[in-house]
């Protein structure tokens, strides 16, 4: 375990006596039942997390980067699929097609971006896969 999670504690609940509230809301606030804290997560469960997180950063991006290659097709008249399969395949056809030599850059650097991404993101689900087969829950499910 980390230094920094074996120095967590879960924080307090706040004794309201000390403040000038009314002495009903003080009774109040004692009938309702106190919180659960949460347990504190395992390096493991922070490793999937983390996983999570650069597979969403990866997935924003492409569609980010789809947007605006779309908008910028958009302004030549070429209209092209928001679908990820259909757009990589549309733009490996334009590549073909006799455009202008910087559409032409502009295309095989998106395609080629688009590439880096679909290996990125095959390469955190197979991250996930081996986290998964050696998580007990994962397996329950």
């Amino acid at each position: 375990m980390s230094e920094i999670s074996a120095q967590s504690k879960p924080l307090p609940v706040l004794n309201l006596n000390h403040l000038s509230f009314p002495p009903s809301l003080i009774l109040r606030t004692r009938e309702i039942e106190q919180p659960a804290f949460v347990p504190v997560k395992t390096e493991q469960q922070q490793a999937v997390l983390v996983l999570h997180r650069m597979r969403e950063r990866v997935l924003s991006a492409r569609t980010a980067c789809i947007n605006q290659t779309r908008s910028l097709l958009l302004e030549f008249g070429i209209d092209i699929s928001k679908s990820y399969c259909k757009f990589k395949q549309e733009l490996q056809e334009l590549l073909t097609h006799s455009l202008q030599p910087a559409m032409l850059l502009m295309i095989s650097e998106v395609y080629n971006e688009l590439t880096g991404f679909e290996r990125k993101t095959h390469l955190l689900d197979s991250l996930f896969k081996q986290e998964n087969s050696r998580s007990e829950a994962a397996q329950i499910i």
